[in-house]
């Protein structure tokens, strides 16, 4: 039987993981033979090839990955519908799905979304621990899910941590009250925790702000000229798109009101603001500029009728 090429493609950071790190390769030359087994890795996506006369594509894959490992459930993702694959059940629930779903779903949520929670049947809103993740997920995966939610959480809270004012660095420290000094462990930039700029020995906040960056002033005078503002809570730029008056700050993601940079927690919480204090998310004024309304031919009724139609169009 004459010898026939096949190729296996690692595609994802866990097959990568389980073919290298895992002794898939060692593996799988014992079972085909040194000779008939090339890794290619020099290729995107990495490649696995072999040369041999007998064996499966399949079967290939199990040695590979170890798909079927001793005591593992063997069946069908509810996620990708993947068969035979060995599904790997969540702890406290009975759902479970593929490795290649797990991981897809982990680096989808790496921005911050934790507690990452059952993925298989949404309704289920079963905790993933973190035990199971370390376990189950790549290194490089299970560090940046964490890395990027505890940066997310630094943002969200500007009052409790501040960003390093060290050239390049990503560090937040917290900011304690009464103390406004505080030592990046990363760079070692001695850091003003109140006014978020490198610390200024022997001034105050308000005469360092005097003689600040030269790109500082820069930016404020481009955001006056073109009608930005900074976010009221964590002072991230911004500038409004459209006639809205509601913002969500891209930084903190807080809401608030563009004509009083009064604050919200909730989208709700600022448009609720919106509509008593201005008159809607257009303001009143603005609604009867963009959709003047001849009132002379209106009764009171039918010219508040009409404003208020207006409003909700807008």
């Amino acid at each position: 039987m004459p010898k026939q090429k096949r190729y296996i493609y690692l595609n994802t950071v866990s097959e990568f993981r389980k073919a290298v790190n895992d002794g898939g390769l060692e593996r799988l030359k014992k079972f085909y033979g040194n000779e008939t087994v090339v890794f290619e890795e020099e290729l995107d996506p990495p490649r696995v090839t072999i040369n041999a006369q007998h064996g499966k594509l399949e079967r290939a894959k199990d040695v590979l990955f170890k798909t079927h490992a001793q005591g593992a459930e063997v069946g069908e993702c509810p996620i990708c519908a993947g068969e035979g694959v060995e599904l790997l059940k969540i702890p406290g629930c009975a759902h479970a799905s593929c490795q290649a779903c797990l991981d897809d779903y982990s680096a989808i949520n790496s921005s911050g979304h934790l507690p990452l929670k059952c993925f298989s049947d949404l309704e289920c809103g079963t905790l993933l621990p973190i035990h199971w993740l370390k376990e189950h997920l790549s290194p490089v995966t299970y560090r940046l899910l964490f890395e990027n939610a505890i940066a997310t959480q630094c943002l969200q809270n500007p009052d409790a941590f501040v960003p390093c004012a060290g050239q390049d660095c990503d560090q937040h420290l917290a900011a304690i009250k009464g103390v406004n000094k505080a030592i990046c462990p990363a760079c070692l930039v001695v850091n003003c925790t109140s006014c978020k700029t490198q610390y200024h020995f022997g001034e105050t906040c308000e005469e360092s702000q005097s003689q600040r960056d030269p790109h500082e002033a820069a930016l404020d005078q481009y955001l006056t000229e073109i009608g930005g503002k900074f976010c009221p809570r964590c002072n991230t730029p911004g500038v409004r798109v459209d006639d809205c008056l509601h913002i969500e700050c891209p930084g903190c993601k807080v809401h608030y009101c563009w004509l009083c940079l009064e604050h919200f927690a909730t989208m709700g919480e600022a448009y609720g603001h919106m509509d008593n204090a201005h008159g809607g998310p257009f303001g009143r004024m603005d609604v009867q500029e963009r959709f003047p309304i001849e009132q002379a031919w209106l009764e009171d009724a039918e010219v508040e009728d009409a404003l208020n139609g207006a409003i909700q169009r807008g």
